[in-house]
């Protein structure tokens, strides 16, 4: 009967490190897409390319919108034993998103690599 108290406290611990890793998982890939967004936007920005700038708006509110989402997906589902494959989707979508990002003068690249992400 003491057993149970100390397993629950290990299930709690490790959805904790589930959660933690999880978090840092998420974190930095968008502090990827957004150092990508960043040196992406320099140059249109500088030289005052203004066709260019809602791209960067909605690039950013992109890295946002999918960072917040993942953050509440990962709060409300995740636990232990971590899911590699879904980890691993992050990755994936990551990709996509910050090759739409490097796109941002081709605007049909750039709405093609969206519509995937």
């Amino acid at each position: 009967m003491k057993s149970a108290p100390k397993h629950n406290q290990r299930k709690e611990h490790l959805d904790h490190v589930a959660l933690d890793v999880e978090f840092l998982l998420i974190s930095v890939i968008q502090g990827v897409a957004l150092v990508t967004l960043a040196t992406s936007a320099v140059g249109p920005m500088i030289s005052m390319e203004t066709g260019t700038w809602p791209y960067i708006a909605v690039a950013f509110l992109f890295i946002l919108i999918f960072w917040s989402g993942a953050i509440i997906h990962a709060v409300s589902f995740i636990d232990w034993p971590i899911d590699l494959i879904h980890s691993f989707l992050y990755f994936l979508a990551s990709i996509i998103e910050i090759v739409a990002i490097t796109n941002l003068m081709h605007p049909v690249l750039w709405f093609f690599f969206l519509f995937l992400f």
